[in-house]
């Protein structure tokens, strides 16, 4: 391998590591900050309103009631986190609002679930970059 290609293989991993590094960076922000409002929202339960399946994606609206105010709760998802069992009109689902601003809401849970595949992910990601940077050493 001549000098030119050895210096474009080690620069090709270590942008693959930074990459890497700072979408975990990202993923880890976001995933926090999701908790964070996961753990100070109050619990309570949604009624599907709608639900459909369309463009790759999960399209849900369910409705909440808060002292006595009804509010309207929406979400999209990819379709790679649609249940095998697809949720029905009237169904419940367990939702969290923020208790100061009750039209603001998250899905009960939903930090933790969507945080750890994305860092396994990074991780992997993080691996290979420093493969085809041992790679790089071996030919040095």
């Amino acid at each position: 391998m001549d000098n030119k290609n050895k210096k474009e293989y080690y620069r090709s991993g270590l942008v693959f590591i930074i990459f890497s590094v700072l979408l975990a960076l990202v993923s880890a922000v976001v995933g926090i900050v999701t908790i964070k409002k996961d753990k100070e929202f109050t619990p309570t339960t949604a009624t599907v309103v709608s639900y459909k399946i369309g463009n790759d994606c999960l399209f849900v609206t369910a409705e909440y009631v808060v002292d006595d105010q009804t509010y309207i709760f929406k979400y999209t998802a990819s379709d790679s986190f649609v249940s095998p069992n697809p949720l029905k009109v009237g169904d419940i689902i367990d939702i969290k609002y923020n208790p100061n601003r009750p039209e603001k809401a998250i899905l009960a849970g939903y930090g933790v679930k969507n945080i750890m595949p994305m860092m396994v992910i990074c991780g992997v990601m993080i691996i290979f970059g420093a493969i085809v940077m041992i790679k790089y050493r071996q030919y040095k």
